[in-house]
């Protein structure tokens, strides 16, 4: 993913996620922004979860059934 990104997102987290986030972001050399868009990434390709065609088809979002 190499795009521009425009979308702002405003999240809150206890202190201990918080530290644990920039843990895991200093491990691996990332900002916290680009560790969480790594995680979000990961799980989505973990699970099953990808976005169709939004030309044709709007935001939709598919996932596997069951889980």
């Amino acid at each position: 993913m190499n795009e521009r990104k425009t979308t702002a997102i405003n999240l809150r987290m206890s202190s201990e996620v918080k530290e644990l986030l920039r843990l895991a972001a200093a491990k691996e050399h990332r900002t916290l922004s680009n560790m969480l868009e790594y995680l979000v990434l990961q799980y989505c390709e973990l699970k099953g979860v990808r976005l169709v065609d939004s030309k044709t088809t709007g935001a939709e979002v598919r996932h596997k059934t069951g889980e």
